[in-house]
């Protein structure tokens, strides 16, 4: 008789709540006062590039450390990756052919880079603006701390 009688009580109270949704609903619809119901916040999918050149000590890790960042914005849907072993896409010069160039990109990521990296005298002061003028990112992994002392 208890659990009936609990049963029933439960089941008024969810046809009230659901009564009251959709009177809300109604008065909502009905009155150009109210606001309109909110919408999901559509998110800015972030362009990222991974630079993996050596020009010196190469570690093992490397493609490693580029994949994982590729997989991480593959799963969490935040960003799109592109990786390279070279330095051409670190220009802001249009390079035709559908390339991308720093203005594409929001973040720059550098896997365990090491040496002095094929960068000429625009490239680096292209690459400092996207840091400093732009705010945009710049993410060193491992050994890049070994990379572009000129």
């Amino acid at each position: 008789m208890r659990l009936g009688r609990s049963l029933l009580i439960l089941c008024c109270g969810l046809l009230s709540a659901l009564s009251l949704t959709q009177l809300t609903r109604a008065c909502a619809q009905a009155s150009p006062d109210m606001p309109p119901a909110p919408r999901a916040k559509q998110l800015h999918l972030k362009h990222v590039l991974v630079i993996g050149q050596t020009k010196g000590f190469e570690h093992d890790s490397i493609p490693d450390a580029m994949a994982m960042v590729y997989n991480m914005g593959k799963e969490s849907g935040l960003w799109d990756t592109v990786m390279r072993t070279d330095t051409e896409l670190l220009t802001k010069k249009d390079l035709g052919r559908n390339a991308k160039n720093l203005s594409y990109f929001d973040v720059i990521v550098f896997a365990s880079t090491t040496g002095e990296l094929d960068l000429d005298a625009t490239q680096k002061q292209d690459f400092l603006s996207f840091v400093h003028d732009e705010n945009k990112g710049f993410v060193r992994i491992h050994a890049t701390l070994d990379t572009n002392y000129q």
